[in-house]
């Protein structure tokens, strides 16, 4: 029996077997890379591209577009998004909770809405329009945006029924009203919610 030869080949097989491993553990480049997230107010001057002001403040306003706007470097042509929409505990008590159990804790925020879609990418950019509605309350929430099945932006704003004029930040030179942009891959949305 030539040993050498075994204790060659043994040898050569555990190459090849680290060499594999090392491939298989090796990451993988992202589809997706998250460049920017903005959260605002749309725009919608008739044009064939919506405006956009960043703000954590919605009005009230039955018909007022929002949502937010997501930079991203993808090659895929659209991407796997999920929207969930939640109201904070503090804001709204969740029913049904015995803060007196310890084996029943409350919740932290119940989930208001949920959407998921496929959104086309366009110039690098994705987005996410919603409209105020009449039935719509005043309050806080929060946005969850997940990009193929990855969470990767939340937003926490506020719907005011009006805002107090004779607040320090309206009357206030050093807050600027939020920053307004146009960006072509905004383009309308071919569903409005």
């Amino acid at each position: 029996m030539n040993h050498r030869r075994l204790v060659g080949t043994a040898v050569g097989a555990v190459l090849l077997l680290t060499a594999g491993l090392q491939a298989l553990a090796a990451p993988a480049a992202p589809d997706v890379e998250i460049i920017k997230a903005e959260f605002g107010i749309f725009e919608d001057d008739g044009s064939d591209q919506l405006g956009f002001g960043a703000t954590s403040e919605i009005p009230l306003t039955p018909g007022q577009p929002y949502g937010w706007l997501i930079e991203v470097k993808t090659t895929k042509k659209s991407l796997a998004i999920r929207e969930e929409i939640l109201i904070p505990q503090d804001t709204v008590a969740a029913s049904g909770s015995n803060e007196s159990d310890p084996a029943m804790p409350a919740m932290r925020e119940s989930l208001l809405s949920l959407n998921e879609r496929r959104i086309p990418v366009s110039d690098g950019m994705i987005f996410g329009e919603r409209r105020i509605r009449t039935e719509d309350k005043a309050g806080r929430y929060r946005l969850r945006v997940y990009v193929e099945r990855k969470l990767t932006a939340t937003f926490d704003y506020s719907v005011l029924a009006s805002v107090p004029s004779s607040s320090p930040e309206a009357n206030s030179a050093s807050s600027p009203p939020p920053k307004k942009t146009t960006s072509a891959g905004a383009k309308k949305a071919g569903r409005k919610w």
